[in-house]
């Protein structure tokens, strides 16, 4: 069967294009202006042409208005439009292409201080409630003929090499997945996070910059496409944004639509730890180690408290801050939790994990998996990763 394509002219202008256009913001209404920029979205899709024959370059709104929806914590009867008070509504395709320099987002009739989720952590997964454009998308079959985990190809590029299975919701994310229960759609009853479904075949660089946020994968036109998310994804837009990704089986969608979440709830960020005050939704764990979820109204030092840290990565909670809870799930003490931003930003767990595992499975010890996905340490690779670590903060400062 061919695989379906989209139509060549969808693809944008010079990848130049898009780092000097200004974003399109979407904006939270109960709040003052300035103060209210809930989300800003690069300008990589285009229009139709105007009277004097330019496309305007925007956003596609179907992909626009469900990141606003799971900002304002699955809100999926909220709506945009063009003015705070929201009398003037987009009434437009989903297909069709925002192009104004900002619209406000509604829950509800009018302006309200509705409450936004402020980190990956607190967001619940939508079960049985997934956005239809993301449910009726095609799904092309996934390769049968080997590879990296069953496929043989790049399911964006069509690269053979250097080909890598990337995780569709990451790995780091195993507690969330398994407090939402994202068991549930696995294409293997005996595998978790690692299982097929959740697996994509990604050429290295668009693994790495997947992995970095700068591209999701949402519907567009019937098919699930390659949405670029960030400016810094320039070089990879002209050719890389609005492709149809290969390979993917239908039990795949509910970890896209979470990967999707994953990647739009750090641009929340900003307006979480811009100083006012802020109604948020926080997630709960009781001494049963049962999730629940409030709304809480915080100030702006105990936003900036509990969602400042995270490095470049996410608006979650700083080292040991805020973590006990969620480790007793899976067992981590403060040794696992204090370093857990310095070695995701410089990926040296990535470099040492294969190895550390190898070691956890030949031993003799072990008879179950472990409950979470962190290598279980010796004196030596300690030492290791105290050297590694010199050396990054040697050279930095060298540079400096």
């Amino acid at each position: 069967m061919a695989t379906p394509t989209l139509p060549r002219e969808a693809l944008p202008p010079p990848p130049r294009e898009l780092v000097l256009q200004s974003n399109i913001r979407f904006l939270h209404p109960g709040y003052p202006d300035h103060q209210n920029t809930l989300l800003s979205l690069p300008r990589v899709d285009l229009g139709p042409a105007n009277d004097g024959g330019t496309r305007i370059a925007g956003v596609h709104h179907g992909t626009a208005l469900v990141a606003c929806q799971i900002i304002a914590n699955n809100a999926f009867d909220g709506h945009l439009a063009e003015d705070a008070g929201g009398q003037q509504l987009v009434d437009a395709p989903l297909d069709s292409i925002l192009a104004r320099d900002v619209y406000y987002f509604f829950v509800g009739d009018g302006p309200s201080q509705y409450p936004i989720v402020p980190s990956f952590r607190d967001w619940a997964f939508p079960h049985n409630r997934i956005p239809e454009p993301w449910l009726s998308a095609t799904h092309t079959p996934p390769d049968s003929s080997g590879g990296v985990n069953g496929m043989s190809v790049c399911s964006i590029s069509g690269f053979r090499v250097p080909l890598e299975a990337a995780h569709i919701v990451p790995k780091k994310e195993q507690l969330w997945w398994k407090r939402n229960d994202m068991n549930i759609y696995r294409a293997d009853p005996l595998n978790d996070i690692d299982d097929f479904a959740n697996l994509l075949g990604l050429r290295a660089d668009l693994h790495s910059i997947f992995d970095a946020r700068m591209f999701a994968i949402v519907p567009r036109n019937s098919l699930l496409a390659t949405h670029v998310l960030s400016p810094q994804a320039a070089d990879y837009w002209p050719t890389h944004h609005n492709v149809p990704v290969r390979h993917l089986g239908i039990n795949s969608t509910p970890y896209l639509f979470a990967r999707f979440a994953w990647a739009i709830l750090l641009g929340v960020k900003p307006f979480i730890c811009q100083g006012p005050q802020r109604s948020v939704i926080q997630l709960q764990i009781d001494d049963k180690n049962m999730p629940s979820y409030s709304v809480e109204i915080l100030n702006g030092s105990q936003l900036t408290s509990q969602y400042g840290g995270g490095g470049s990565k996410d608006a979650t909670p700083l080292g040991k801050r805020n973590r006990s809870a969620q480790d007793s799930e899976v067992g981590l003490d403060d040794s696992d939790a204090m370093d857990d931003d310095f070695w995701d930003e410089y990926n040296i767990w990535d470099d040492k994990q294969g190895t550390w595992r190898r070691k956890r499975q030949r031993s003799s010890d072990e008879t179950a998996p472990q409950e979470h996905d962190k290598p279980i340490l010796t004196e030596r690779d300690e030492a290791d990763l105290i050297k590694a670590a010199a050396q990054i903060v040697g050279s930095q400062e060298e540079m400096a």
